[in-house]
């Protein structure tokens, strides 16, 4: 966030500028969900018991589902974004 000198999480909403707010989405991705996601995958696979139902968040959704089908593990999936719709 120092590169653009944000004083808040930059949103579409508070006028960040889109490049802005797209550096940051991959920097947090790159910094924050792979390394919580490979330690998701390490944990698994020392588990060891399959089937295994994960819940998480959407924002690791297709990321961690790419994780599991790239390391050979078969992955049904039942809602990507549950709760997002308006009613």
């Amino acid at each position: 966030m120092n590169k653009y000198e944000l004083d808040s999480t930059p949103s579409n909403l508070n006028g960040t500028p889109s490049h802005a707010f797209n550096e940051f989405e991959s920097r947090i991705r790159h910094e924050h969900f792979r390394p919580r996601e490979a330690e998701w995958l390490k944990r698994m696979q020392e588990y060891n018991n399959w089937p295994m139902l994960v819940i998480f968040g959407f924002n690791h959704f297709e990321s961690f589902c790419n994780l599991l089908l790239d390391n050979g593990i078969s992955v049904t999936t039942t809602e990507s974004n549950w709760g997002s719709r308006n009613l």
